[in-house]
């Protein structure tokens, strides 16, 4: 039995024995005491221990082991290589496929290489090489290949490239499905580590590092790749697409171990070192040939860098105003949230208090007065952690980083979700509340005592009231007798049938006929004391005697449109303020409304309709104005467009039969 102790290796947990611990530990302050004496050591030093970490999980996988032990840090030093390897750097080295060497069976000969009596796994979707779901990232390790290359096949397919059919549904089917149905892996085996990785060559770019990437990929001379790329935009702009699927898709090399990844060339200590000595890489000179076919790819590229700066800034600055909205909504969503959450903890309930007000026709506001509890307090969790969410990302976008971190992030969006989903369980208890619909009508006779003329007041809204105002509506009708006549009918709403019919008893509303001529009806309903609104709605129809003149103000006339508008169309609520109206053999009309002015014939170019007819006055010539048509003939009005003058003419039906 062994004491094993966690140390994080190229941010991946493993757990080692101790004395390999010592012995790794030993190592790898020999390694960073070596390269941090060079420029770039610190990144030198972090990409060896993620390349120690990649070999320690191919190890622990082919061996059916979850700790290392001295043995996997004995091959894997053998395989990267130690410092005091360096001064025989120059000597020559030893064959790799020699006998020895294939018989030895030591693990470091075949570090970079699977085990071949390890068994073949499940597919699995990849953890770390991922952008969406890590299927291709998991296929791709399967396969021993790139993801790269198999995300621009799925693109190119998904949208089709001149001679490429575009399968669009079926890849977006195939993904989901997969998607679903294959596991993630572990963090520590899910990426191919003995692969020539495609990466952008940042170094000596002309537009975005693509084509420079490539011919070193490739091994070609970059002129070339560049030269083919400027020919493919012939075949259909395909150039294009691939150049900009590429540039979307492969990361720049940032660092020595990914330009030697890029070369295939292997990550030892040894190569590394030789790369160091060797200096920074420098383009290679061009020819003035090459310079000259590259001149408009070196201006596009110059061209390019300049508008993606412009973007950058643009994206920026929207970036951060779009960052203070969300702010200020952030804050008002933290306040109503809170503001909420502290009268249910004070009072228990929402009704009375001093700072939560509903204006207007707000429905919403009867629901939320009645809500449950828990339904309130998972709304105004909603309103605090959605107000939450949204300060995070004002203060990301203003600041352009994330200033609260991932955990941070995640916890809050995580905490957002179970709340949403709270309310949206809860929500229907609340709907229920107002399931149920009743009316209660009633109907008062108000006897007119003398023939004058009636007029028919609304008061203005005062503030008491307002609330209410906007659930009153107002019909005018013909009344069966003598008598004026309001009639009311009150819906009301409630979680059953008897607390909806309690709910309609409950509203108050008044009127008043004075000096038999005045009818005041009020602006707004009220209902009995204590007791919330429920919703309640009010219809009132005012039942006028046939042939009794009326006359409304403005109020009425507005509350009684819907009345008002079979009478004339054309008319705004306004225009029937103080009109005499009449209800004459069932039909509500204007008596002293002006004539509705028809509108001119027009013939099919658009000029009014002309007449030119002998009668026995004369010959009329002119433009038809006005057209009527009964049973006694036809009458027009024709107006001459020369001096104005309007002459009737009129046409009598033949009544002989």
């Amino acid at each position: 039995m062994k004491k094993t102790v966690s140390t994080a290796i190229g941010g991946v947990v493993f757990h080692i024995e101790e004395d390999a611990y010592q012995q790794l530990a030993a190592y790898l302050e020999q390694v960073q005491r070596y390269f941090t004496t060079f420029s770039e050591g610190r990144e030198i030093v972090r990409d060896i221990e993620a390349r120690i970490a990649e070999l320690f999980a191919e190890r622990l996988k082919a061996h059916n082991r979850e700790a290392i032990v001295a043995e996997d840090v004995t091959a894997i030093v053998a395989t990267m290589g130690t410092v005091a390897d360096f001064a025989a750097a120059e000597e020559p080295a030893a064959d790799p496929a020699t006998p020895h060497a294939e018989a030895s069976g030591d693990p470091a000969a075949g570090a970079n290489t699977p085990p071949v009596d390890a068994e073949p796994g499940p597919w699995r979707r990849s953890k770390r090489d991922r952008v969406v779901s890590g299927v291709l990232g998991g296929l791709a390790a399967k396969l021993g290949i790139d993801a790269l290359w198999l995300r621009v096949a799925f693109c190119l397919f998904a949208v089709g490239l001149g001679f490429l059919p575009a399968f669009p549904v079926v890849l977006v089917v195939a993904y989901l499905i997969l998607a679903a149905s294959m596991p993630e892996s572990d963090a520590d085996d899910d990426l191919p580590v003995n692969i020539r990785k495609l990466y952008r060559e940042p170094q000596g770019q002309v537009i975005g590092g693509v084509a420079g990437g490539l011919a070193a990929f490739l091994g070609l001379d970059v002129s070339l790749v560049r030269v083919l790329f400027g020919l493919s935009i012939f075949l259909g702009g395909s150039g294009i697409v691939v150049y900009l699927l590429l540039w979307a898709l492969t990361p720049a090399a940032q660092s020595m171990t990914d330009r030697m990844r890029m070369r295939g060339e292997p990550i030892t200590l040894s190569g590394i070192s030789d790369k160091l000595s060797a200096g920074p890489a420098t383009a290679g000179s061009q020819s003035k040939a090459q310079q000259i076919v590259l001149l408009p790819f070196t201006i596009l590229g110059h061209i390019a860098r300049a508008i993606m700066a412009v973007a950058f800034g643009l994206v920026r600055v929207l970036g951060a105003f779009l960052g203070i909205i969300l702010f200020v909504v952030s804050l008002s969503l933290l306040v109503i949230g809170a503001a909420f959450a502290w009268q249910m903890i004070q009072e228990g309930t929402l009704l009375g208090s001093d700072f939560i007000h509903f204006e207007g026709d707000d429905d919403f506001g009867a629901y939320l007065l009645h809500a449950p509890s828990a339904l309130v307090y998972a709304g105004s969790a909603l309103a605090i952690f959605l107000g939450l969410d949204f300060l995070l990302l004002s203060m990301a976008l203003i600041a352009a980083r994330n200033v609260a971190g991932r955990y941070v992030n995640v916890a809050a969006a995580a905490i957002t979700l179970v709340c949403l989903v709270a309310t949206l369980v809860l929500l229907p208890k609340a709907s229920r509340t107002f399931k149920e619909r009743e009316v209660v009508t009633t109907q008062a006779h108000l006897p007119l005592k003398s023939a004058s003329m009636l007029q028919i007041a609304v008061p203005e809204v005062t503030a008491e009231n307002s609330f209410r105002s906007e659930r009153l509506s107002l019909t005018f009708a013909e009344a069966k007798t003598d008598s004026l006549s309001v009639v009311q009918s009150v819906e009301g709403r409630g979680a059953t049938r008897a607390l909806a019919l309690a709910s309609a008893s409950e509203v108050r509303y008044g009127f008043s006929l004075s000096n038999d001529s005045v009818l005041t009806l009020a602006p707004a309903f009220t209902w009995t004391a204590n007791q919330p609104y429920r919703m309640q709605k009010l219809d009132l129809t005012v039942e006028v005697p046939q042939g009794r003149i009326f006359r409304l103000d403005e109020r009425a006339a507005q509350l009684a449109m819907g009345t008002l508008a079979g009478v004339r169309a054309d008319f705004n609520a306004v225009d029937f303020v103080g009109r005499q109206l009449v209800f004459a053999r069932g039909r509500l009309t204007c008596l002293d409304c002006p004539a509705e002015e028809a509108e001119p014939d027009k013939t099919e170019d658009g000029f009014n309709a002309r007449i030119d007819i002998s009668t026995d006055s004369g010959r009329v010539q002119g433009d038809i104005e006005e057209v009527n048509i009964s049973k006694n003939g036809i009458e027009t009005w024709v107006k001459d467009p020369k001096t104005g003058k309007r002459t009737r003419v009129r046409i009598q039906a033949d009544t002989s039969e």
